[in-house]
């Protein structure tokens, strides 16, 4: 018996109407929140061995694997585009998540009622397994909450705005919602997010250097040596940032360090965010002309991880003519709104 499963046992007579524990399982980072506090924030994955499916890391550390270990190992990310792809490495990865926190903590989360944020046109099927997945785990009761509502709460002026409308661009996947007089009116999911340019970052490196970089290094040059404000149409030249990466050199095995520049990523960004900028007009190309137009008026609001990206804010703008909104740390709007939201209801 796990130390979780041990302390949900212990502790089951605490699962009287307490304040329920808010979880945001996204594709690249789950993020836990209770008694107003964010408790946890670790990337969704895990890695396990492949015969005895023995857990051997989660979060940061299994992230910190990837490449690194044999093929007696699996490095899996269990929720792909919003979606969960194996419920038991997602369960396995959640009741792992649980066993870092305190025994005094565990004593106050477990046989309590978990409270989700998921994508907001997820299936019927996939509802399903996230709930059996949290319930599984130790929650006595799983209540699923659309990312559209828990941002209209979180962000929006409920019941004052005639309309509000968003883009999350997350990791693996980005979201858009209007909404007029806090009903929602048209969502649409599409596969763009953050990820995807880590990954050009990384192939980037390999076929122009010859060196192969861990993940984490991609993201580290994404984030502070790339911007997408070189994609504004007449915009001032942005000046290249170079930065200093080391890796494998792929000829010879060996380490090897190099410097890149932000420019050596300028065309094959390029494609992303053409196809970003058009998922997004397509957006509002099937909203009533009414709508868009009081929108863009009222301004947009941009969330998720990728939004904190150099650049992004000023690019749709720019493709929009309308003013841009994001709060000081988008990445924890979803979950911090869902929080807000059940609050609200009570």
């Amino acid at each position: 018996m796990s130390r979780v499963q041990s302390v949900l046992k212990t502790f089951s007579f605490f699962s009287s109407a307490k304040e329920p524990v808010f979880f945001d399982m996204g594709s690249t980072t789950t993020r836990v929140m209770h008694g107003g506090k964010l408790i946890i924030e670790e990337p969704t994955c895990i890695t396990t061995h492949r015969e005895t499916k023995s857990v051997v890391a989660i979060g940061a550390k299994a992230v910190s694997l990837l490449g690194k270990v044999s093929n007696k190992f699996d490095v899996v990310f269990p929720v792909r585009d919003g979606t969960i792809i194996s419920d038991s490495l997602c369960r396995a990865f959640l009741e792992a998540l649980l066993e870092k926190i305190e025994t005094e903590t565990i004593s106050k989360l477990l046989g309590f009622a978990a409270v989700v944020v998921v994508p907001t046109n997820l299936s019927p099927v996939q509802k399903t397994v996230y709930e059996d997945v949290f319930s599984k785990a130790g929650f006595r009761s799983v209540t699923l909450v659309s990312q559209a509502q828990a941002l209209l709460t979180g962000l929006g002026d409920s019941g004052k705005n005639e309309s509000f409308c968003y883009f999350d661009l997350g990791g693996q996947k980005s979201e858009c919602s209007i909404f007029t007089l806090d009903e929602n009116i048209e969502s649409r999911q599409f596969r763009i997010g953050g990820v995807h340019l880590t990954e050009l970052v990384q192939r980037e490196v390999r076929l122009q250097h010859n060196l192969e970089i861990s993940w984490h290094i991609a993201e580290k040059v994404k984030i502070e040596a790339c911007t997408l404000a070189t994609f504004i149409p007449g915009g001032k030249r942005i000046k290249a940032t170079k930065i200093a990466v080391r890796g494998k050199d792929v000829v010879t095995q060996a380490g090897k360090t190099v410097v890149v520049s932000s420019d050596d990523f300028t065309q094959a960004f390029s494609s992303v965010v053409e196809e970003l900028l058009d998922e997004l007009q397509f957006f509002f190309s099937v909203v009533p002309a009414h709508l868009v137009a009081a929108t863009l008026e009222s301004g947009l609001f941009i969330t998720g991880g990728m939004s904190e990206m150099a650049g992004v804010r000023e690019l749709i703008e720019n493709t929009f003519s309308a003013p841009v909104k994001m709060s000081t740390k988008p990445r924890l709007d979803s979950i911090k709104g869902l929080a807000q939201k059940v609050a609200k209801d009570a």
